[in-house]
């Protein structure tokens, strides 16, 4: 799984990820746009409105809400972490 040589780079282990969705990271002036990486297709970029380009506030604001709307998926089982 890429995940797991991204984290073993880092001297850390994969558990999993935050998802949110295309609705809840799209509101508030939020733009998403697909952008597949690396095999995952599923992968995407969220751009923040102008006003949070260089306001640390409303960076964090939008951190916030996403993080609050976003749910943990666990990685998938595989043989080796059974």
């Amino acid at each position: 799984m890429i995940a797991d040589g991204n984290a073993a780079a880092r001297n850390a282990m994969f558990y999993g990820w935050a998802a949110v969705s295309v609705r809840n990271a799209a509101v508030n002036g939020r733009q998403v746009r697909a952008s597949p990486i690396n095999g995952n297709r599923y992968h995407a970029d969220i751009v923040l409105p102008d006003l949070a380009e260089e306001n640390r506030d409303e960076q964090t604001r939008h951190a916030q809400e996403l993080a609050d709307s976003a749910n943990w998926r666990e990685r998938p089982a595989t043989p080796e972490r059974q």
